[in-house]
């Protein structure tokens, strides 16, 4: 992998505002509103320990997916104002279209069990919501445009959120 300045300013841009700025924000403003008790002995172990899984499994999931989509050098970034030079189908791209979102998804939900907020879980919602709309009516009719029949193919074989969920 290839750390160029377009890719430290995608994470610094996109992912760390997402996952780190926005929440940290949201905790700070509503600091009241909680899931459960925090204190609370029957609920917080096990929204900690699920929630750090969680965020611990979406953070291997970026890490993965940049990996991947910067493979051998590769020029370009996750985000659509810098793509990536070539189509990715292998790795965890070939297990879905989306892990960047899936796992930055994945961290929000995390985020907010380990914290108990409500308040991060619409964060999430919100998050989930914007990108069940941008992506596909947005993104992948450029991925088409750009990539292809070949990107077809791939649509048809490989989930757009959630690994193993493609009939087929």
């Amino acid at each position: 992998m290839k750390w160029t300045p377009g890719l430290v300013r995608a994470f610094l841009i996109v992912p760390l505002n997402i996952i780190l700025v926005i929440p940290a924000l949201i905790l700070w403003g509503t600091y009241g509103l909680k899931l459960g008790n925090p204190w609370d002995i029957s609920f917080y172990p096990l929204s900690v320990g699920v929630g750090a899984l969680i965020i611990a499994l979406g953070v291997w999931g970026v890490i993965r997916s940049v990996i991947d989509l910067t493979y051998k050098g590769e020029e370009g970034t996750p985000l659509p104002w810098d793509p990536p030079t070539k189509f990715r189908s292998s790795g965890i791209y070939g297990v879905t279209r989306n892990p960047m979102v899936s796992c930055v998804s994945f961290i929000s939900f995390g985020e907010a069990l380990l914290f108990g907020s409500m308040a991060l879980l619409c964060w999430c919602g919100f998050f989930v919501t914007v990108n069940l709309i941008y992506i596909p009516i947005v993104e992948e009719p450029e991925l088409e445009k750009r990539y292809g029949e070949g990107y077809l193919e791939y649509k048809n074989k490989v989930p757009r959120w959630i690994p193993g969920t493609r009939k087929k």
